[in-house]
């Protein structure tokens, strides 16, 4: 679970210090998340999941062997327009993205299924 709050307009937030370093890097890698969404979307052969570190742990859950949910938080606000249309631009676009979950089977799961199978199989056997 990720929460990307914090997407804030810089000359709005009144930020300096670390606080403004912060902001600049939480911005930054929401910019990225957008690009690695576009490019899913687009079905680009190269996705630069490398570009920040919330894309590369998002990487799985963008395009991997998962089922993924992305809640978007909007607000009413007519001063919250342009944030609430970006942030109903950016869910849509994810929604795009589609995922094709499978069940993950090691090796030994694997093996005690088909001795389990074996075992069925001459238990049917023996009943004859």
């Amino acid at each position: 679970m990720f929460d990307l709050a914090g997407s804030e307009k810089l000359s709005l937030c009144g930020v300096s210090g670390q606080r403004l370093k912060e902001t600049i890097a939480i911005n930054q890698s929401i910019l990225n998340l957008n690009l690695v969404v576009k490019k899913l979307v687009d079905k680009v052969s190269h996705v630069p999941y490398r570009d920040s570190t919330l894309t590369r742990m998002l990487q799985d859950s963008l395009n991997g062997n998962s089922k993924t949910m992305m809640v978007a938080n909007i607000n009413p606000a007519s001063d919250n327009y342009e944030d609430t249309l970006s942030t109903l631009s950016f869910a849509s676009q994810v929604n795009k993205i589609k995922n094709q979950p499978r069940i993950n089977l090691n090796h030994k799961n694997a093996q005690i299924q088909e001795i389990r199978k074996r075992i069925q199989d001459l238990e049917i056997q023996a009943q004859k």
